[in-house]
């Protein structure tokens, strides 16, 4: 069971190579993870299927994927239109493609950092996380791995993402910025490539015009 959960939670990273895997912190008058809570003291459940990795091979979509929960702020864009990013057509094409279910969980905008450090504390955490490690967590990424609350993705990003792994060893520059000052990798980055794909507001020429 936890080598199958392991299995469908690398598929939706692998999927979604855009998403990186993050936590937060609070204010300095709050408790951090790190001053006085059990988030230490249990494994994760991914933690603890990572030592139960099965060989079989993945395929698309996977059969009985079984379901993710995945916390990520909703961008005002799509909130717009949308109260939840399950109503959106790239949810329903994510899980088609998977065969994963995703429970999306959307904090309240301007409290992201408060709300993603209670549930930190709280123990009870998301499959996947979707938000600064740098800066809103106490230390960085390297204390979040000190903790336990992220794991070090190194192993699964080699056996479950090679292609994302073959960018990062072709281009020094990328490879080094998502790494710690440990070579640890924690997460996925989003690289848009070409110039062409950093603009992403321009003018629209109507085709009737």
């Amino acid at each position: 069971m936890r080598g199958k959960l392991m299995r469908t939670i690398t598929v939706v990273i692998s999927f979604v190579l855009a998403m990186t895997l993050l936590a937060g912190c609070s204010d300095k008058t709050a408790k951090t993870p790190a001053e006085g809570n059990d988030v230490n003291q249990t494994p994760t459940v991914a933690e603890s299927a990572a030592s139960d990795l099965s060989k079989e091979e993945i395929t698309y979509p996977v059969k009985g994927g079984g379901k993710l929960t995945y916390w990520l702020k909703l961008d005002p864009k799509v909130s717009a239109s949308s109260k939840t990013i399950a109503d959106t057509e790239f949810a329903k094409e994510l899980a088609k493609r998977t065969g994963i279910e995703i429970e999306w969980v959307h904090p309240t905008q301007g409290q992201e950092q408060q709300q993603l450090n209670l549930m930190i504390a709280s123990g009870d955490m998301a499959d996947i996380i979707d938000a600064p490690w740098g800066t809103w967590y106490p230390g960085g990424a390297e204390k979040a791995l000190q903790d336990n609350v992220i794991l070090p993705l190194n192993d699964l990003i080699e056996k479950y993402a090679p292609d994302y792994l073959k960018v990062l060893e072709t281009d020094p520059e990328k490879n080094k910025q998502v790494r710690t000052d440990d070579g640890v990798l924690y997460g996925f980055a989003c690289f848009r490539g070409d110039d062409i794909n950093t603009v992403y507001v321009a003018p629209l020429l109507r085709g009737d015009c």
